[in-house]
């Protein structure tokens, strides 16, 4: 970012601040930009001071106050006007702004304002997810607790001498149970990624690292179908890395493999790759290619949506819940990735996610030991 001297120097303490804040003046005119409006409009980076506030930022919402602070419409006492940025993760803002009093030595220069952006993403999305989580836990949850409840009233009443019925349906209410604790875990899961999307992860990640603790999370299940699993990493990213979460990465993986496995494990194994996306250079393909069936290509752009299942009967029968896909997808956004899917009914298919490679670092200086030396007779 621009290291601002001179007249704007004195505006470097709003560098501390968590929100981002704009100094302007009329017209509007850009003064200062600290750290954290950098951040939210990367155009900020390397600003210029004087020069127009839309050479940076376009929203309407932001260039509307910068000119209506000046002027006698504004009004001190309004409420924050509250906007979405949109974005690969749309975010939520407030924006409010305020006149600067004798912001120039003697009030000799032009006027100047405060506009200030409060980032309200987490806040709005949690009540989002409040609201999705309680309509879509009802609808999920409605079936399995009415089977359950079902199967008591019965060993209650009708079978409650049935010792062959009491084995049959408490197996049953074990399996109903089991799915409603899947399809919490799964949408307490994806809330907690969903909140945080906007926020892209800043620790480095070992891509052969990540690989291997997914196929060993899935073993049991790999081993259980009789499912191999091969491994292709290109030597050249052996020791890669990606900027991102371990745990959420693992995850995604993780998700992605258990989906091939129940769903397209028909050739006994399947594919864990990685390699350069020759798409986009500078990214890494990670890819989970079974070779069952595959999907019909109308299902295809929807695999993502919540609870969006091909054949629902198959996944309850394989235990899906049908938000795993949803999962993936959210982990990918939150690393700046690129979700793709190709599949050939068939002959199989392969899901990859393009991700940036992290930057080499950069070699440590060395540390030379000073060893001073010792002289037995120094000159007088």
């Amino acid at each position: 970012m621009t290291t601002s001297t001179g007249a704007t120097g004195r505006y470097s303490l709003f560098d501390a601040l968590p929100d981002a804040v704009l100094v302007v003046t009329a017209q509007p005119k850009l003064v200062y930009a600290n750290k954290a409006a950098a951040t939210l409009f990367p155009a900020l980076d390397n600003y210029a001071p004087g020069a127009m506030v839309s050479r940076y930022i376009r929203h309407p919402a932001i260039l509307d106050l910068a000119e209506t602070v000046f002027t006698d419409d504004w009004d001190a006492g309004a409420d924050p006007e509250r906007f979405t940025l949109p974005g690969k993760v749309d975010r939520r803002l407030s924006v409010q702004a305020a006149p600067i009093e004798g912001a120039d030595a003697d009030n000799a220069g032009p006027a100047t304002a405060l506009i200030m952006l409060h980032d309200e993403t987490a806040m709005w999305r949690a009540e989002q997810m409040r609201a999705d989580f309680i309509a879509n836990a009802s609808h999920e949850l409605r079936t399995p607790i009415a089977s359950i409840i079902g199967y008591i009233e019965t060993l209650q009443g009708p079978a409650k001498e049935d010792r062959a019925a009491h084995e049959q349906f408490l197996g049953i209410m074990q399996d109903q149970a089991q799915r409603m604790s899947r399809l919490i875990d799964d949408l307490l899961s994806l809330s907690r990624i969903e909140i945080d999307e906007h926020m892209p992860p800043s620790a480095r990640v070992r891509i052969a690292t990540i690989m291997s603790k997914a196929v060993d999370v899935i073993s049991p299940l790999t081993e259980r179908e009789g499912v191999s699993v091969d491994t292709l990493i290109d030597p050249a990213l052996r020791d890669a890395e990606i900027v991102g979460s371990e745990d959420e990465l693992v995850q995604m993986l993780q998700n992605l493999l258990d989906n091939a496995v129940k769903y397209g494990s028909e050739a006994g194994r399947i594919e864990i790759g990685a390699a350069p996306d020759d798409k986009k250079p500078g990214n890494i393909l990670l890819s989970i290619r079974d070779f069952g069936q595959g999907i019909p290509p109308e299902h295809v752009p929807r695999l993502t949506e919540r609870f969006y299942r091909v054949s629902a009967k198959t996944s309850r029968a394989r235990g899906g819940t049908g938000l795993g896909l949803a999962i993936v997808k959210h982990i990918v956004n939150r690393h700046q990735g690129v979700l793709r899917i190709e599949s050939t009914p068939g002959e199989g298919s392969c899901f990859m996610a393009s991700l940036p490679l992290a930057a080499k670092p950069t070699a440590p200086l060395v540390a030379i030991d000073f060893v001073p030396q010792i002289v037995d007779n120094p000159p007088k």
